[in-house]
This record gives structure tokens, sequence and C-alpha cells, in this order.
């Protein structure tokens, strides 16, 4: 609706239209841009271009320069899976397999064909280049055209009028070819909080967007951010995490900075104010590792050192009592740790030598003890055994031994502890018969994986979490996606996981499109995500999802009411979308 002087409306009329009116009855359209006077759209099925309206520079695309009124199918031996307009009278779109075509007016290069001549119909640009995003910027005189687009390898080309700067390349030249900026950015880590997110770059630049009432993103505010924002410029992280709005990081140089929610004394600058900037925790210590969770932050020192602060209602700071620690507490002097985890109020940690250790709150038998009741130092659990990992959840734990035997303890009532019961175990038992290599416990549901790369699966299904088909709890590991190898996952109420090839595959709650799968129906079942593209990570949390590919590329989906996904929208997307650093100019 709305102008129509060109045709652009494609109703085979120049009328305005001052209500809705149906374009090319009877064909399904999956994308529709337009520039104001031209506009393109693919078919959902066939994957076709189809342009219309104003073709004088060529723009429609079909070879001429006359208005088109009704859609024409474009470059009709090829799909499509985007196309941009930007403002102007040049259009780019991206084929299935990831060719970059542009046309239209050309006067400074902006079509990108390393000349200045109009182009009519769909030209291929760097031509052995593959490309997964464009975007188009210009204005209305068409003199200002700009575009950009993002290569498989996670690089910035930009080409076109350059009069101020626009191109990013450090010059005024315009560029009639795509040139490279800043060679892009690839992310090696992410995190994901509530509504918020982290990232740290392969540079080691860290990144925060989304959800920011209690200063987590670390920027200065309490705005909420929909697109990544540089946090603690020119300082290079080299791991961040992000919990119940609280931040923690650690430099390359192993200093730790917090910052965020800290109403329990959780980011450890010895008060209760929350932090809208990273601050020093410890200063003078360095840091290998650091998890903050439920007003609980726990690290390890380079030196083995295990440091605990923040909530002790249960004594789960491990020093003994139940006072609050705005500092970090050294837990059990003299001896050295390599991993800590936990939920709520209640730890576990696995010590150098491979003990492992548990305290806090004790009603379900999480601590492992043998009773119920709290403990507020580290309490030695399954003693003679050495343990590698260990996933704690709310009320439950599971932990793997160095030979590979998976076992678990604290509540069953769905049957997350995995021995066919749901009633509680005081102590480890061993789950299974096969050897697990991986772990994780939450929300009353555990999956693993086996040293074989068997995904099993087991506990609460209320929204298909477990992915074995059906609705129903399970008492013991069940085997997912038989004739599948898996290499990593991760779960809350959905459930993503990365096959040993790279494939990704989700199930579970997708009420926001968190599954990824371009729905927001459930899944009882793991289905392919982002076909043809290879993961390296996934995070699930709270109704969204982020992976990165294994070319450094982050994508998120999912919920983004808080802007959380980091594509300067507050808009759902049922499937993986590229995070932007860069915006249209």
């Amino acid at each position: 609706w709305g102008a129509n002087g060109s045709g652009q409306l494609g109703d085979s009329t120049t009328a305005n239209k001052s209500s809705p009116t149906v374009v090319n009855a009877g064909t399904t359209y999956t994308k529709v841009r337009t520039n104001g006077s031209t506009t393109c759209a693919i078919t959902l099925v066939t994957h076709k271009l189809h342009c219309w309206g104003a073709a004088n520079y060529g723009q429609v695309g079909d070879g001429g320069t006359t208005n088109r009124l009704t859609p024409v199918e474009i470059d009709s031996a090829v799909d499509y899976v985007e196309v941009a307009t930007g403002n102007s009278a040049v259009i780019c779109g991206l084929t299935t397999g990831g060719v970059l075509k542009c046309w239209g007016f050309n006067t400074s290069g902006q079509v990108g064909i390393n000349s200045y001549t109009n182009q009519t119909t769909p030209a291929e640009i760097d031509a052995g280049t593959i490309f997964n995003a464009i975007e188009m910027g210009g204005n209305s005189t068409n003199s200002s055209s700009i575009a950009c687009a993002r290569t498989s390898a996670n690089e910035l080309k930009c080409w076109g009028n350059n009069h101020t700067g626009q191109i990013g390349d450090g010059t005024i030249t315009s560029a009639e070819v795509p040139e490279i900026v800043n060679s892009g950015t690839a992310y090696a880590d992410i995190t994901t909080s509530n509504s918020g997110s982290c990232a740290v770059t392969s540079g080691g630049v860290l990144k925060c967007w989304g959800y920011n009432h209690r200063g987590q993103i670390g920027d200065g505010t309490t705005l909420n951010k929909s697109l990544p924002v540089v946090v603690d410029a020119g300082t290079a992280y080299s791991f961040v995490i992000q919990r119940n709005y609280t931040t923690c990081g650690i430099t390359t140089t192993g200093v730790l900075k917090c910052w965020g929610a800290n109403s329990s004394g959780q980011i450890g600058d010895g008060t209760t104010k929350n932090r809208t900037l990273p601050v020093v925790v410890d200063a003078g210590v360095k840091y290998s590792m650091v998890s903050t969770n439920n007003n609980l932050t726990c690290g390890i020192t380079v030196d083995s050192v295990l440091k605990c602060w923040g909530s002790n209602g249960s004594g789960q700071v491990g020093i003994g009592g139940s006072t609050n620690a705005l500092t970090p507490q050294v837990v059990d002097e003299g001896v050295g740790y390599t991993q800590v985890s936990w939920t709520a109020s209640s730890v576990c940690a696995i010590t150098t030598g491979g003990a492992l250790k548990c305290w806090g709150s004790n009603g379900n038998g999480q601590v492992g003890n043998n009773s119920t009741t709290s403990v507020s130092t580290p309490q030695e659990i399954d003693i003679g055994v050495v343990y590698h990992a260990i996933s704690v959840a709310t009320n439950t734990v599971c932990g793997i031994t160095d030979l590979g035997e998976l076992k678990c303890w604290g509540s069953s009532s769905y049957g997350e502890v995995g021995y066919g019961s749901t009633v509680k175990r005081l102590v480890p038992t061993t789950i299974d018969s096969v050897t697990y290599s991986q772990v994780m416990t939450t929300s009353g549901s555990t999956c693993g994986i086996t040293t074989g790369g068997v995904l099993k699966c087991w506990g609460l299904n209320s929204g298909g979490q477990l992915g074995d088909g059906t609705l129903v709890n399970k008492l013991v590991p069940t085997v997912i996606d038989t004739g599948i190898s898996y290499a990593s996952f991760d779960m809350n109420y959905h459930t993503c996981a990365v096959t040993t090839g790279g494939v990704l595959k989700c199930w579970g709650d997708g009420s926001y499109g968190q599954v990824g799968n371009n729905t927001i129906l459930s899944q009882r079942s793991p289905v392919t995500v982002d076909s043809g593209v290879s993961y390296s990570k996934v995070v699930t949390r709270n109704n969204s999802t982020c992976g990165i590919t294994t070319l450094g590329v982050l994508k998120c989906w999912g919920r983004n009411d808080s802007g959380q996904l980091g594509n300067g929208a507050t808009l759902p997307r049922a499937f993986p979308r590229n995070i932007m650093t860069w915006l249209t100019p």
C-alpha cells in the first residue's frame, strides 16, 4: 500500500492505495524489500526473485528500463535467499550458493562491477567469493549509494560512493569493486543470561548486548542495547560469563573484572552497589576461570586457589557461617582446585588431585554426604574416586570419574538422577553401564554424551527437551537421535547440540522460535538448524539461543524483547541470524 506512481505496489496499476493490496495472488513469498519506487521479493517455495516498479536505471533487473507494474521473475535460472534495496536505485541479491549479484544505478560504482555503467540485469560481484549477508545504503538522489556484504570467512566488504568515508577504508575515494573493511569480526566465545549476551572476538574484544537494567552490559549505562557494544575498550579479554544480571570476565593477562547486579556482593568489590562498568576484583591476583550464578561468584586463580564470594545464606561460599562475603574468600585453604560448579545454594568442586568436594544447601542430598543437613565448608564425597567433570543443578548433581563412570545424586523428582526412580539419592550413584565424556543437569533434566559420541537424556520432558519424540519423563538414560555422533550440547527448557560433523540440532520448547527451525512450535525430536552451516559451539538460555560457526560467525535466535539477539531489533527470530558488527550507512 501507499505510493504507486511507478507501479511499485505490483497490482498492475499506478494508482496509490490507502489499504493493503494483495500482490501476485496465489504466490507465497518469504522476503520482500523496497526502496520506495522499486520492490523485490523472494518466493517461499521456489526461492525465485521477483521485482517490479521503477526501472529507469535497470533496477528491476529484467534487462530493460521500462517500469513494471506486476512482479517479473529475475535471473530465472538462479535461486535466491536474500535481496537488499537500500534507499536508492541499485539492488543486490544473494543466491542459495552464496553468490552476490547487483544491478541498477551505477554512477558511483555502487553495482560493484568495476565500471560506472548502469546494469540492467544481475551481475556477479567479486567472483569466487562466497557471501552470507548484504546491506544497502544511500539516499533518494542515488549519488550516495553504498553497499556492504559479509563473506563466508566473516570479512566485511563495501563499495560505492565514499565522499564522507562511509566505506570505512580510511579514504574518501569511491570504490567500484568490493573492498575489505577492517577484516571482519570473528567470535571465539559466547555467554547468555536471562535476557542478554556477551561475546569475546577472536581478537579479545569484549562485546555485550540485551537487557541492561542492572548495568550488566558494562557500558556505563542501564539502557538496553539491541546491538553489540564494545565493553572496556582497549582491554583484551579471554573469557566472559553472564548469569542473573551479573557479568564477569578475565582479561588476557589474568585480571578479573565484574559488573552488573551486586545485591549480595557477588561482584566482589567490597560493596553491594550495582556497577555499570567493569571493576577490578581481587587486585594483584590472576585468575584462570570464573563463574557467577544466583548471586554467588567463584573463581580459580592461576595458582589453583579456589575463591568464592557473594550470597552465603546456606553456607555456599564455603568458609563457614552464613554471612555474605563482599570480597573473594579463599575456600579450603591449602588445597588446589581445577573445577567448580553450582546453582542456587549448593556447590561442588574438583581438586587438583581429582577429589570431589561439595557444600551448601543439602535438603535433597545434593551435597552427597549421605545426609540432608546443610554444610558450610567443603566435604569430600565418594572418597578414593577420582573425578574429572562435575555439573550442579538446583537440587541434583552429576559427575564423571577419570574412568568415564557417570554418577548422579540428589533430587530425582522427575528421574533426573537417572537410576530408575524418583526417590532422592543421598550419595553418588553409578548411572548407566557405558562411559561418558560430558554431562549436564539443569531444571529437572539431565543429558550426557558417551565416550562413543552417543547422546543420552533423562528426567523432566514436559517440553520435549529430552528429544526422544515424546513428552514422557524418563527415569534412565535414553538414546537420542540414534546413529548420530555428538560433540557437545547445552540445555535449558530447550536443548541444542552440535554433532561431530558440525551440524547444529535443537529441540524442546520453541514458543519464541528458540529451536531455530523457523517456527514457534515445540519439537520433541532433534531438528537440523541452519542447514549447511558448520557450528563449533551453542548456548541455550531462557528462550533464546546463540551459536558460533566454525568460521567464527556469531548467530542468535529466539526471544528478543530486550534486544538479547543483538540484531538491532526487539522482535523474536525463529531462525539463526548473524550478529552484525556494522550498521547500514
